[in-house]
């Protein structure tokens, strides 16, 4: 099942490259490591830590209600390059939101700077491993401070969202405050409303609630 799940997330990735491509943006062309986001996961300083931040990886989580977020960090070198890119599923209720209505990300440097990307685009993209469809919003690529990143998803509706960080080729090197998600576990965050009743805090397992 890791095979297939890898190389879903590779397809996914590299069609969000050739969409990018057009639009003029960056998205990492490797297979990614998926990451199931829960509601431990609301506090950049708790939520899962990557040490290598140039792994690729892909972050799936749930954003239930107005106000919602999910958080993450990332470890980078001086020079590495970061690549953030995101997405919502492509059905209801999530594409049927007026864009004002979609999830914004929030990206925090070491020193302290915030960038925010806001939904530009909905370039469509498909996942034939698992027969599922994307709409991909907007991508940040900038050289990298020294440090650690962290990262939150904003909702600005009860919606789904995923995110794509890393670099192709990179590897993979360990998560921390978190774990790898189960093709279960992706089957069941697409398949699953957002607006329906979400697990409490650490049902992943990761950690205490």
């Amino acid at each position: 099942m890791a095979i297939k799940r890898l190389r879903a997330l590779r397809r996914w990735a590299t069609g969000a490259m050739a969409a990018a491509a057009v639009i003029g943006l960056a998205v990492p062309a490797s297979a990614h490591e998926p990451v199931l986001l829960d509601s431990c996961d609301v506090l950049p300083q708790t939520g899962p830590l990557i040490p290598v931040g140039t792994d690729p990886i892909g972050f799936f989580g749930v954003l239930p209600q107005l106000g919602s977020d999910r958080a993450l960090q990332l470890t980078m070198k001086a020079g590495d390059q970061l690549n953030v890119g995101y997405g919502i599923p492509d059905q209801a209720p999530e594409n049927t939101l007026a864009t004002g209505d979609l999830p914004i990300v929030m990206i925090i440097a070491p020193d302290g700077t915030p960038t925010f990307l806001q939904p530009s685009i909905r370039v469509p993209l498909h996942n034939p491993d698992f027969d599922q469809d994307y709409l991909f919003l907007n991508n940040y690529a900038t050289t990298a401070q020294a440090g650690t990143y962290s990262i939150v998803m904003l909702g600005r509706a009860p919606e789904r969202i995923f995110m794509a960080t890393g670099v192709e080729d990179s590897g993979f090197h360990g998560i921390e405050r978190g774990s790898l998600a189960t093709d279960q576990q992706l089957t069941d965050w697409y398949t699953t409303s957002p607006t329906a009743a979400q697990p409490g805090c650490g049902f992943l397992g990761k950690r205490a609630a």
